[in-house]
């Protein structure tokens, strides 16, 4: 019962930690491309509290992310034995997963765009522009892998435990 109540509190922290992972890369991203927020976001361009509203747009982008995440890590995690093995690898599958989804997020920053006659209008900075929706589309790609490698670790970790277990001397 005490492994669902802990995947059920981790399936409720996710969310969270997923809004506050958008929250940060948005501030990040706002310095690239003011643009992007006020004409795609929908921020106002003339609010005298900008930097929170680009905050709280990317909580509200980014924490059923967290949810999708924090349930399927969460569900998986069920199969460990003991409760701080549980939480510990649940945990680190999650950070995994929001790990990759930056370095995949950077990597959209560094690819070089590709030429496309698209242009967007009222745009200043074409380029920057696109180098955030591109940092955008690379980071949830990367939270996708993200979460596929997060269950390869948890699959590891139970793997090697298991296996650690059963090449132990028997007490007498």
């Amino acid at each position: 019962m005490k492994k669902y109540l802990l995947a059920a509190i981790f399936i409720l922290l996710a969310p969270l930690l997923g809004g506050l992972y958008g929250a940060l890369f948005d501030q990040f991203t706002f310095f690239i491309s003011p643009d992007f927020f006020i004409k795609v976001r929908g921020v106002s361009e003339q609010s005298p509290s900008l930097r929170w509203e680009v905050a709280q747009s990317g909580f509200s982008n980014t924490w059923t992310i967290g949810l999708i995440l924090g349930t399927v890590l969460g569900l998986v995690g069920l199969f460990h034995d003991g409760l701080s093995k549980q939480w510990k690898v649940t945990l680190q599958s999650f950070l995994i997963s929001l790990f990759l989804a930056t370095v995949f997020a950077v990597l959209g920053f560094w690819i070089p765009l590709q030429a496309s006659g698209l242009r967007y209008p009222d745009i200043g900075d074409q380029e920057a522009f696109r180098k955030v929706v591109q940092m955008n589309n690379f980071a949830k790609i990367g939270g996708v892998i993200g979460m596929l490698a997060g269950i390869g670790w948890h699959v590891w970790k139970f793997r090697s435990e298991r296996k650690k277990r059963n090449t132990l001397p028997k007490s007498v």
